[in-house]
C-alpha cells in the first residue's frame, strides 16, 4: 500500500506543479476499497499502476493497483487533500 500512495503522491505533486500549484503538497487524507489479493514476496517486481480520477486544487482522488507477474496482487481508492505549509500547520498541529 505504501508504494502505491507514494506513486499517486508523485503523479498528483508533478500535476500540481504543473498548474502552477507548487506551494501545495499532496497529503492522503482517505483510503478505501483497500484490498490485498496476494502475498508479495522480496524479490517479486511489483508494477504500479495510478489512475488520477478527479483533480481540483484542493483535492484529488486516484485509483492504484499493484501486479506481480501480470497478477494483480493489491488495489486501492484514495483521497488526497492539496495543502500548503501553512494550512498543513492549520489543520493539523494547531
Amino acid at each position: 500500500m505504501d508504494a502505491l500512495i507514494r506513486c499517486a503522491r508523485i503523479l498528483i505533486d508533478r500535476t500540481l506543479t504543473a498548474r502552477g500549484l507548487d506551494s501545495k503538497k499532496a497529503i492522503l487524507t482517505r483510503s478505501q476499497k483497500v484490498k490485498f489479493r496476494k502475498f508479495v514476496q522480496p524479490g517479486d517486481q511489483l508494477l504500479l499502476h495510478v489512475k488520477m480520477q478527479d483533480f481540483q486544487p484542493q483535492r484529488s482522488t486516484v485509483t492504484a493497483k499493484a501486479l506481480v507477474q501480470d497478477k494483480m496482487v493489491a488495489t486501492l481508492s484514495a483521497e488526497f487533500s492539496h495543502m500548503d505549509r501553512n494550512e498543513y500547520i492549520k489543520a493539523f498541529l494547531s
